[in-house]
């Protein structure tokens, strides 16, 4: 994994948390994971399409994505020219999405903004065998508990001392034009991990998290 900057975007002050996940982060947890293949600008061309230049695939039966969040609202964009199944905390929902394994641009395969607003855990399955399940982002909302405080943009880089590594990491990367101040960090993620320590104040929930990849 290429660690660059952790970003928290925001739409307006007071509105919402928007957070965008891409397919490739190891936040998202496919199942079993030799069914997913995920593909970039080197491996087929209509990556150029997509968030981040890259999505991910299955044509497996019951393959199936997770993805943990802390907010009321969640959108799943890619395609499939079959049938899936969409699942939040136990609950299965319908899904209806567009129909088409190599869409030009993203569009939705799954919303929903009526949750609570709390942590959730949401999983996308694919049901149909001769279908491609096709994944490019995530992008979860939050909106704040309570609208007496400010609303920030914070961008971390990853060299911000928030940022603790454990194991091997390397910043001998051999693309890092498009970087943030063109700089990032390596690890293999079978072996290491890297975290976070930031304090939220009162953006959620007015509480200090870790987040740990």
């Amino acid at each position: 994994m290429t660690l660059r900057t952790l970003l928290v975007r925001l739409r307006t002050p007071f509105s919402a948390l928007m957070t965008t996940v891409d397919d490739e982060s190891p936040l998202i947890s496919y199942q079993p994971r030799d069914a997913w293949v995920q593909h970039n600008v080197s491996t087929d061309a209509v990556a150029i399409n997509f968030f981040g230049k890259t999505f991910t695939q299955t044509h497996q039966l019951n393959a199936s994505l997770s993805f943990k969040f802390d907010g009321h609202s969640v959108t799943i964009y890619g395609s499939t020219n079959g049938s899936c199944r969409a699942n939040i905390d136990g609950k299965d929902y319908s899904v209806s999405p567009p129909l088409s394994s190599q869409p030009a641009q993203p569009a939705s395969l799954f919303a929903i903004n009526t949750l609570d607003l709390g942590q959730h855990t949401i999983t996308l399955t694919n049901l149909d065998a001769t279908a491609v399940l096709t994944v490019d982002y995530i992008l979860w909302i939050a909106t704040p508990a309570s609208k007496s405080g400010t609303l920030e943009r914070v961008v971390f880089d990853d060299v911000d001392p928030s940022f603790h590594y454990q194991g091997s990491w390397t910043t001998s990367l051999s693309d890092t034009e498009n970087f943030n101040k063109r700089t990032g960090q390596y690890a293999n993620l079978q072996k290491y991990r890297r975290r976070l320590w930031l304090t939220l104040g009162a953006v959620l929930h007015r509480r200090r998290a870790q987040v740990s990849l």
